[in-house]
């Protein structure tokens, strides 16, 4: 959608607020990372956000490969749903042009943040996402989930 016929003010309001609420998005989806992370007696040292990313700094490891599983698939989780909430409000609800324009390109941001989030390039998510969760007695080796995280990585590069 791109709202045509709006006043140069009326866009470049709608640049500031898309801005902040992306922002904003990120910080939800790090968040994300980071709450699972606590709820699996992780402790988070920090977040840090970058213009088109961000991370949750870990003080330590995840308990199991369920754990790192979990707080993989939260921060994606978090964009899915803010990406469907926007763009459902913004295809279904009788909104002003300009908070229909906002909500409609954030909907679709974190869409695509979501597909990133688990492509190579986005190597920690990725890796940790495909991990195997079994070896012997039911717990991953350190080699078995090592192995994603290189493949990831050298999928990444150019």
């Amino acid at each position: 959608m791109t709202n045509p016929g709006l006043d140069d003010g009326t866009y470049l309001a709608m640049a500031a607020v898309a801005t902040v609420l992306f922002f904003a998005s990120i910080l939800l989806h790090e968040l994300g990372h980071a709450i699972q992370a606590g709820r699996d007696g992780i402790p988070i040292e920090g977040i840090t956000l970058w213009v088109f990313g961000g991370i949750a700094s870990l003080g330590g490891q995840p308990p199991s490969a369920g754990a790192e599983f979990r707080m993989a698939i939260a921060g994606p989780a978090v964009s899915l749903a803010l990406g469907v909430a926007c763009l459902a409000a913004a295809l279904g609800l009788p909104l002003p042009d300009a908070v229909d324009g906002v909500l409609f390109w954030l909907g679709q941001i974190n869409v695509y943040l979501l597909v990133f989030n688990q492509s190579p390039p986005c190597r920690s998510t990725a890796a940790a996402c495909c991990r195997p969760s079994s070896g012997p007695g039911g717990a991953t080796t350190r080699r078995q989930r090592g192995r994603p995280a290189r493949s990831a990585a050298r999928s990444g590069r150019s």
